[in-house]
């Protein structure tokens, strides 16, 4: 057994999908499928139950994944330690994040506790909000930065001694082409969009997001037209560059897409929140010292961000 088919088998468990989960590995299905395929023969149990509308993990195949994500923990820890040893890095933290326009926001929070902590190392993997819970409880990240509606999963954090900090809220903006006939707007309000197409964010990847902007339209009494789905910031902007739609983004957008997208305030405020998730870390470590700062960089904030 390699440690790739331990990748491959976490990552169809997580995905409940072979063809997801190749397009996440960045390889092709019918591999991947051969691929655990042979780890059932080598294991002599089958680990997934499969449909040809869902792939479910059976019992035996549950009982290997709490076991598979350790293997994966405890090597690339391994490979860590011993690095980080060779350049005198007395510990590493890594963090998960959900897209490069949002880990920009978070630079400063790093930047301090660099300042703080030379010694100690940062690594970055970029995630959906959900899978880095799942990391995090799996002790395989040490920190996620998430699109979650923390009060909705308050048990599940305690039970599992996660602490939370609000570390961004970005006000939400309407994005649009250039040509667009309200590019040049000072302000709009959410019902000048109800006959619009609208590109949005994949929900169970943003579900903040996704549930903040669909209550919003509601609100304002109607169901957006939603024509087209993205599983990244960059790609719903994208479709409104192209002038195929109009989506809602953060105003933070702005900063990397104000060459390709006109973002024009909502007359409506609207907000998203990004939490930062962790184990209740001990008095003085690099990870309490990483909630200290990253308190300090959030309290300096504009309470009410409009750019």
């Amino acid at each position: 057994m390699e440690l790739r088919h331990v990748r491959y088998f976490i990552a169809v468990a997580q995905e409940r999908s072979f063809s997801r989960a190749a397009k996440r590995l960045n390889i092709s299905q019918p591999p991947l499928t051969r691929q655990i395929k042979d780890l059932e023969e080598e294991l002599g149990v089958l680990l997934f139950e499969r449909s040809t509308r869902s792939v479910t993990l059976t019992p035996a195949g549950a009982a290997f994944l709490q076991k598979a994500r350790a293997i994966i923990y405890e090597s690339t820890s391994a490979v860590e330690a011993a690095q980080s040893s060779a350049h005198g890095v007395s510990a590493t933290l890594h963090m998960g994040f959900m897209s490069s326009i949002m880990l920009a926001e978070f630079a400063p929070i790093f930047a301090a506790l660099h300042a703080k902590l030379p010694s100690v190392a940062m690594r970055f993997s970029q995630m959906r909000s959900d899978l880095q819970l799942d990391a995090l409880i799996d002790h395989r990240i040490d920190v996620g930065f998430v699109d979650l509606g923390v009060s909705q999963i308050s048990g599940r954090l305690r039970s599992e001694e996660i602490v939370t900090d609000a570390v961004l809220r970005d006000r939400i903006v309407v994005c649009v082409p250039y040509s667009h006939h309200l590019a040049k707007a000072k302000q709009v309000s959410l019902q000048d969009l109800r006959n619009e197409r609208f590109a949005i964010l994949e929900r169970h990847l943003y579900p903040a997001h996704y549930d903040t902007v669909i209550a919003a339209c509601k609100k304002a009494r109607f169901t957006p037209d939603i024509a087209y789905h993205g599983d990244q910031l960059p790609t719903v902007l994208t479709y409104a560059a192209s002038r195929m739609a109009v989506c809602f983004a953060p105003a933070c957008s702005a900063n990397s897409w104000s060459r390709h997208v006109a973002f024009v305030p909502l007359r409506e405020s609207i907000f998203i929140d990004v939490h930062m998730l962790m184990h209740k870390p001990a008095p003085g470590s690099p990870l309490d010292m990483l909630r200290t700062v990253a308190q300090e960089v959030a309290s300096n904030r504009p309470r009410n961000p409009s750019c």
